[in-house]
């Protein structure tokens, strides 16, 4: 998470929210270093849905 968090933010913030890149890199150090603090433990919930289409079509009786 933190090797490709400098590519993402730098495009997000200087063209999204017209922040130089300077900004964004003392924006990033600090994020880097709350990743990095091991007195807070996150934790996130995540659900995976899928579905598959019938493989032939059944036909209907009625």
């Amino acid at each position: 998470m933190v090797d490709g968090l400098e590519a993402l933010s730098l495009k997000l913030f200087s063209e999204l929210l017209g922040r130089s890149q300077e900004e964004i890199l003392v924006e990033l150090a600090l994020v880097r270093n709350e990743l990095k603090n091991s007195t807070f433990h996150a934790m996130f919930d995540i659900y995976v849905v899928y579905g598959q289409k019938p493989l032939e079509a059944k036909s209907e009786s009625h």
